[in-house]
């Protein structure tokens, strides 16, 4: 057992390394940064916990994901943090206080297939918090590394900023449930027809108050009170922000038309009560991108750059065949003048007497200009 003084020795050196391993992730570009998760998890899980403490973990978890690595530690300082998560510094360092008392608690839940269980996965490993000099240090549950590292396919993807812009929680992580189910639809869509599409959304009730009780079992208990302080007011403020159009069911168009067969549930303001007798059985939702959908503002972007490269390749070609044209016109003007210097020399070579012909014009040439000059001379008297 080592005494007191050798103990605080051991444990102020372990925290010194610690903090100073850990990842300094402060001047990462954050404007852009995507929250990037398994398709399925984002369609199924919520998170227990304030909005704001949200919004620092999953910026944490965004962050980590950008580095690709869960093994070790990150330094973030909190200026920076509180910005990325739309939050006050000092707003942060309350969030984090109550994040340090309870970070075993701070968890994705999921449901088990059956519904009977919840499954409860922490975020962090570790959290070093030093309100002094403004930063934390942080490490990420390695046992979500399935659910956000490296995803290939099948994956829910938006920019922090948008998630971020929301007022309400519920508005925020219904936004995420519509990514993951119209991303998935569209992703082989061009932009135009992206702007088109309407997204047919069906959830489970109990799922849906689930996702939207953040870990608080006995939130609203009555449906009706649910659906009328939760549900609709989240589905305002997704309309009001236009990243998604939440359409009326009696005129949304979905695969061409909704059919009275089609649509059996009650409509009400923005969804479709679904019933099976007097029992709610799950809320139907009819989506499209709104006019700042981020998904439809990339494919934008692609189609845009590759319009471009290729208009490029086009004159790159083009410019490659003038070239081309130029450098044969001057080869074949070489290969015409050399022709005639051929020529020329087996011209002489063939008839030696060309050249004596030519000295003997020269030299009548030279008389015929004296026999001149003289005339003109006798003519002047001189």
């Amino acid at each position: 057992m080592f005494p007191p003084e050798e103990l605080e020795k051991n444990r102020e050196k372990l925290f010194k390394e610690t903090v100073a391993q850990a990842k300094d992730v402060t001047e990462l570009d954050l404007r852009r940064l995507t929250y990037r998760q398994d398709n399925y998890l984002s369609q199924v899980t919520t998170y227990n916990g304030s909005y704001l403490e949200h919004r620092l973990i999953t910026s944490i978890i965004a962050i980590v994901e950008q580095e690709g690595n869960l093994d070790r530690w990150y330094k973030f300082y909190l200026p920076s943090l509180a910005s990325c998560s739309n939050s006050k510094t000092q707003d942060v360092k309350k969030a984090l206080s109550k994040i340090e008392k309870t970070i075993e608690s701070k968890a994705l839940l999921f449901f088990s297939k059956d519904r009977e269980n919840v499954a409860i996965i922490p975020w962090l490993a570790g959290l070093i918090i030093n309100s002094q000099q403004k930063f934390l240090c942080v490490k990420v549950n390695t046992e979500l590394a399935k659910w956000i590292m490296n995803l290939k396919e099948r994956y829910t993807e938006e920019y922090l900023s948008v998630l971020f812009d929301y007022r309400r929680h519920g508005a925020s992580r219904l936004h995420y449930l519509f990514c993951s189910e119209f991303n998935l639809s569209t992703s082989r869509m061009n932009s135009v027809q992206m702007e088109s599409y309407v997204k047919e959304v069906k959830v489970e009730i109990g799922l849906l108050r689930f996702l939207l009780s953040f870990g608080n079992a006995d939130s609203y208990e009555r449906i009706s009170s649910f659906l009328e302080k939760s549900l609709t007011p989240a589905l305002n403020e997704i309309n009001e922000k236009e990243y998604f159009e939440i359409l009326d069911p009696t005129i949304a168009l979905c695969d061409g038309s909704i059919t009275d067969e089609k649509h059996q549930g009650k409509s009400k303001n923005n969804y479709v009560i679904n019933k099976v007798g007097k029992k709610i059985t799950s809320i139907t939702f009819y989506i499209k991108a709104g006019k700042n959908n981020t998904r439809v503002e990339d494919q934008r972007l692609i189609e845009y750059k590759k319009a471009l490269q290729k208009e490029q390749e086009k004159e790159e070609r083009k410019n490659t065949q003038l070239l081309i044209a130029e450098n044969k016109s001057v080869e074949q003007n070489n290969a015409s003048h050399n022709l005639n210097l051929i020529e020329d020399k087996k011209g002489v070579e063939q008839d030696p007497s060309n050249i004596m012909n030519r000295i003997l014009e020269l030299v009548q040439s030279q008389g015929n200009m004296l026999n001149d000059m003289e005339k003109r001379m006798d003519k002047a008297g001189i």
